[in-house]
């Protein structure tokens, strides 16, 4: 990890971090922040230790984006609006 990035990131008082990647690295910064809420994604059991509350991994063929919003919804935050995603055509 780059240096200087703990000290400022345990400083802060994070009320909720969500870890949308779920990798080793990701898991240590959520449990680092020492945020009052850590989510994860379930059955990343290896990182499970880093979280406090879990959200179901996304479905391999959802776009990205989409399985994003999806995870911050399931973990309790509601858009104000639909979310809006580019579409392409595929000649």
């Amino acid at each position: 990890m780059a240096p200087g990035l703990l000290a400022p990131l345990r400083r802060h008082r994070w009320n909720l971090v969500i870890d949308l990647q779920g990798f080793g690295e990701t898991a240590w910064l959520s449990r680092w922040s020492r945020a009052g809420i850590r989510v994860g994604r379930r059955g990343r059991r290896r990182q499970a230790w880093a979280y406090d509350r879990f959200v179901d991994e996304p479905l391999p063929e959802e776009y990205l984006a989409s399985a994003h919003v999806d995870t911050l919804v399931r973990a309790g935050l509601v858009p104000d609006q639909e979310p809006v995603f580019p579409s392409y055509e595929i000649s």
